[in-house]
């Protein structure tokens, strides 16, 4: 079962910088119009969000949100308002839903503010340094960072995952996100220090307190092609025959099918190629590497599936939706025009909502003439996202395949 969601991420914001040429981080918003907004956002996720009650029961959701409305009580930021609603995405726990700060906000961070100069990666609750960008050469990559400006790594990691939108429960979704954009989500929720103190524990042992400059996007990046070799940009499909002829190795990194086709990469050919280089060699272990797979289409998963199991099988019973248009468009950044315009006619009305007429999803799937039945291992991380996270459900459910890695980051079955 899947749902369909009208709600664009990061749609809603303050009205009133969306009316100012200028962005002011300083500037605050009268109560009248925090509260406005605030209802706003809170009537078109109830008016267009079917998954809004799936895992925050509704009377906890409803006291949840009266309590952020409540204490709207004097003039704020942007950025205070920003934090009182973050936490809503992790309540709604689809991960498709995003409370974000506006465009404006983003943009004006991303040229303006001085961040932590640094990459960093949570393990559980112990964070890393992974590439020093600071202007401080002695500090040492795979040091542990203890405490920032006095608070835990712990107690840190705890607060922000508390913003991150994810799928359900899940926790490694979340996680990779916060890792990617640690300096950006920290300075959101705990401001713009000039300058850090770190409490860490380096390579050797030693417990050391240091200061680092708070640092720019143009500085960062130059610290980062002084010191590290240019990260290189993994091909969207990979695969290959390892040594010993009787393994596999298939990579397969979007299922997004404009991303394959701006790279003149026929999937669907790509993918008979391939299985029919494993019938011919007579492979007997298949790696298929997901990780790193936001999803995309909904269409190459069940085809991938085809490949890889001998009986049929279903993927997709109904995609659901509660409204076939967005009523209130004016909300939106991109006035919903042609959804609007053409959703009506791919909706089909129930007596509990909508379901969506045809998808790539629906039907009984048959395998292929000759689909590869040897032993099959699936490298999956947080990253598997939609409908990559979608194919890692259906493979489950069908016990197809024996996964490694990190629990994925996306929707199950």
């Amino acid at each position: 079962m899947k749902y369909l969601l009208f709600l664009l991420p990061s749609v809603l914001s303050i009205k009133a910088l969306t009316q100012n040429n200028k962005y002011n981080p300083e500037q605050t918003y009268p109560v009248s119009l925090l509260q406005e907004d605030f209802r706003v956002m809170r009537s078109q996720l109830e008016a267009v969000h079917i998954g809004l009650y799936e895992y925050t029961p509704q009377v906890e959701f409803n006291h949840f949100l009266d309590s952020i409305y409540n204490s709207l009580d004097e003039p704020v930021t942007a950025r205070s308002f920003f934090r009182k609603i973050a936490p809503i995405s992790s309540k709604i726990g689809n991960g498709h839903t995003v409370i974000a700060p506006s465009t404006k906000s983003l943009e004006y961070d991303a040229n303006f503010q001085k961040v932590l100069p640094m990459a960093v990666r949570y393990i559980r609750d112990d964070l890393y340094i992974l590439r020093n960008l600071s202007d401080d050469v002695s500090l040492m990559d795979g040091s542990q960072i203890l405490q920032i400006n006095g608070v835990s790594a712990k107690k840190i990691k705890d607060q922000l995952m508390l913003n991150e939108t994810r799928d359900g429960y899940n926790e490694t979704y979340p996680l990779a996100s916060l890792n990617r954009f640690f300096p950006q989500k920290y300075g959101r929720h705990f401001g713009y220090p000039p300058v850090f103190a770190l409490q860490i524990r380096n390579p050797a042992g030693q417990l050391e307190n240091i200061q680092l400059k708070a640092l720019g996007a143009k500085k960062i990046l130059e610290h980062r092609k002084s010191r590290y070799a240019v990260k290189r940009l993994l091909p969207l499909r990979e695969f290959r025959i390892l040594d010993a002829e009787s393994t596999a190795v298939m990579a397969i990194r979007t299922f997004n099918m404009e991303r394959f086709n701006k790279n003149a990469i026929n999937y669907k050919r790509w993918l008979k190629q391939c299985f029919s280089i494993i019938q011919e060699k007579q492979i007997k272990n298949l790696v298929l590497d997901l990780r790193g797979n936001g999803g995309g289409d909904d269409g190459p998963g069940p085809l991938l599936f085809s490949y890889l199991y001998d009986k049929s099988f279903s993927y997709y019973k109904a995609v659901h939706a509660i409204t076939n248009k967005i009523r209130q468009p004016e909300y939106y950044q991109n006035k919903l025009f042609w959804p609007n315009l053409v959703m009506p006619l791919k909706l089909r009305e129930t007596p509990d909502g909508y379901t969506l007429k045809n998808n790539p999803g629906y039907g009984l799937f048959t395998p292929q003439k000759q689909p590869f039945t040897g032993n099959l291992y699936v490298l999956v991380d947080g990253d598997c996202f939609s409908a990559c996270g979608e194919l890692a459900g259906c493979m489950a459910h069908y016990q197809r395949g024996i996964f490694i890695g990190e629990e994925v980051g996306g929707n199950g079955y």
